[in-house]
């Protein structure tokens, strides 16, 4: 498994590459086990402060905010910006919510209006196109792999894990996808 993941974490460079497309995306993480015939694909969502697999997203508005229109931020699904260096959620609280690798290795958020906490990856992420794989475009961590991590108790629900290696989970491939629809005021 170890040798599958970082394998996997070298296929956006082994073709010819491209600038990403500007502008919001969403992603998804795919795994092709070496023992099940199928591919396990799932859109990556933003909720409790952690990036999922098989999970919803938890866009949120507060309704005791003067003046705040919540019916103009009714998007579901997990929005991202940049890819180049940093990134973030394409959220419109102020202060926004910038993506981190926690000390654990769990891909995560920033709480609104706060920095990620000490210690945390907030730099190194990249996002670009490949002339192989149908031009898909990857997004990842320089020297870090993709893991989806399966969660005890709950079925078809995977973490997201970027490192060098966890016990018990599988190595991914995380793929973007442009995005143009309904917005959210912030993810909990």
């Amino acid at each position: 498994m170890k040798y599958l993941a970082i394998a996997l974490s070298f296929i956006p460079l082994a073709f010819a590459s491209w600038p990403a497309p500007a502008g919001p995306w969403t992603a998804s993480a795919r795994h092709i086990p070496s023992d099940a015939g199928k591919i396990i694909e799932d859109s990556l969502q933003a909720s409790g402060g952690h990036f999922w697999m098989g999970k919803s997203a938890t866009p949120y508005c507060p309704s005791d905010v003067a003046n705040l229109d919540c019916s103009l931020y009714n998007g579901t699904d997990t929005v991202l910006i940049g890819g180049n260096n940093t990134i973030f959620l394409d959220v419109t609280v102020p202060g926004g919510q910038q993506m981190y690798i926690a000390s654990d290795g769990a891909l995560s958020y920033s709480v609104p209006h706060s920095l990620p906490p000490a210690g945390a990856i907030t730099t190194g992420f990249w996002r670009e196109g490949s002339e192989g794989f149908m031009g898909a475009v990857f997004f990842g961590h320089e020297g870090s792999s993709a893991y989806a991590c399966p969660v005890e108790d709950e079925e078809d629900v995977y973490q997201i894990f970027l490192g060098t290696e966890f016990t018990g989970c599988y190595g991914v491939l995380l793929f973007t996808y442009t995005f143009s629809g309904a917005t959210v005021w912030e993810y909990s």
